[in-house]
């Protein structure tokens, strides 16, 4: 099943989006946490040049090649206190070139504490999304850098020849927030920024043990601003930490809600874009024939 998005040139806190108090866990809910972010990889197939997750410096999201097994042993813990997810969306790096993703897949819908499983890519290796993949989650959603018609209904397609009737969701936008430009926002823009941060309730993160309010505050390794899961007693802890009318330090340095002038999506200085999007049309044509053989 398509879902569709339609182009949208707004970045996310976009001074023309209309601002909602951020409400990131919900204790009258059955999912208290609405969406929950883990990286599963580091390596990307591209270099943007605005990139919000730090690709190529991005940080491991493991301790100590711990691996997939620290993100296990904090969902467990995470779930043994009562703390339930509605989705938890899998990203990298480029997560199509995660080796293991099929395996991490399985041991995370073991651990059974979310509703929903989503994988977001670029869509540039579709070798790495196989048959198996999508069996195992519940979306994948496509991040369209390429942004033509061509591109996302050879992905249908695929997806299609792949499992048949699936959910595909393509987000493709004309520009981005601003990530990387340094801002210094007073105590008082700063605690509007919070109230009121999209990326609070979508895109709380797990990485290296530790809740993080946003992938921002994690992915610049600012481990003193998460909350260690090993020092959780109850699910109070968890509440406490994400609902906190306190804004996090990183606050006031948050480019991307700064109302700074939104920048070009997915800008690469090499134009390698275009070359492997050719590559992965190519091969999801080859792919689409042979099983129609």
């Amino acid at each position: 099943m398509k879902n569709a998005l339609e182009p949208n040139s707004l970045g996310n806190n976009s001074p023309l989006r209309p601002k909602k108090i951020a409400a990131p866990f919900l204790s009258s809910e059955k999912f208290q946490i609405k969406e929950l972010e883990l990286s599963l990889n580091t390596k990307c197939n591209l270099r943007c040049s605005n990139c919000g997750f730090k690709v190529p410096n991005q940080p491991e999201p493991f301790n100590n090649d711990m691996g997939i097994e620290q993100h296990i042993d904090s969902l467990l813990i995470l779930k043994n206190i009562g703390v339930r997810i509605g989705k938890i969306v899998l990203v990298g790096g480029e997560i199509s070139l995660h080796k293991d993703l099929n395996s991490d897949i399985k041991k995370i819908k073991e651990v059974m504490i979310a509703g929903q499983l989503e994988v977001v890519t670029n869509g540039l290796y579709p070798q790495g999304i196989d048959s198996t993949t999508l069996e195992l989650i519940d979306s994948l959603v496509i991040s369209d850098y390429v942004r033509t018609e061509d591109f996302e209904s050879i992905w249908e397609q695929y997806a299609g020849s792949l499992r048949g009737e699936f959910n595909i969701s393509f987000r493709r936008k004309d520009f981005w927030d601003d990530w990387n430009t340094p801002v210094s926002m007073s105590a008082d823009a700063a605690q509007t920024a919070w109230s009121t941060c999209f990326y609070r309730n979508y895109d709380i993160t797990l990485e290296r043990g530790r809740l993080f309010s946003c992938s921002r505050i994690a992915k610049n390794r600012k481990e003193n601003e998460g909350l260690n899961i090993n020092d959780i007693q109850d699910i109070s802890d968890v509440e406490t930490y994400l609902n906190s009318t306190t804004p996090r330090p990183s606050c006031s340095t948050c480019s991307p809600v700064a109302g700074l002038p939104e920048v070009i999506v997915a800008q690469q200085d090499d134009g390698k874009e275009v070359a492997l999007s050719r590559a992965a049309i190519r091969h999801m044509e080859q792919s689409i024939q042979g099983v129609r053989r």
